[in-house]
């Protein structure tokens, strides 16, 4: 009866660990982190399956999501090359389930690009709308 008992109070130390620390749980600002990491690291297909994967967009696949890696990475190329970005904005409103958080993308060439990024609230999940 006392390893009943043990083994149930750990079990529920657990649960009440997990569900407590949010683990597993995306932020919108932590999945615009993600994705930017990834284009700064050079991971374009990353970047872009980050963006669909999270999404409440169309699904795309194999030689679409390439082909949108490509306009991206040239694009980025063209700028010299992704230098860093800056969060500077977050607006969350949990009531009406929406988010956008803003960033600043420089680039080696010393120019910089506002970017907004939109989310929404599905089933208690923040999922990426289209980026604006």
């Amino acid at each position: 009866m006392k390893k009943l008992s043990l083994v149930a109070t750990v079990l529920l130390s657990v649960v009440f660990i997990f569900s407590s620390c949010n683990c597993g749980v995306s932020t919108p600002r932590k999945l615009t982190e993600d994705i930017l990491k990834a284009e700064q690291a050079g991971e374009y297909e990353k970047a872009v399956k980050l963006w669909l994967d999270s999404g409440n967009i169309t699904k795309l696949e194999g030689e679409e999501i390439t082909e949108l890696a490509k306009k991206l990475e040239e694009s980025i190329n063209e700028k010299g090359g992704f230098d860093k970005y800056e969060i500077t904005g977050e607006k969350i409103n949990d009531s009406a389930g929406t988010a956008t958080i803003e960033a600043t993308i420089f680039f080696k060439n010393g120019t910089t690009e506002q970017e907004k990024y939109d989310f929404e609230k599905i089933d208690g999940v923040w999922k990426s709308a289209d980026s604006k």
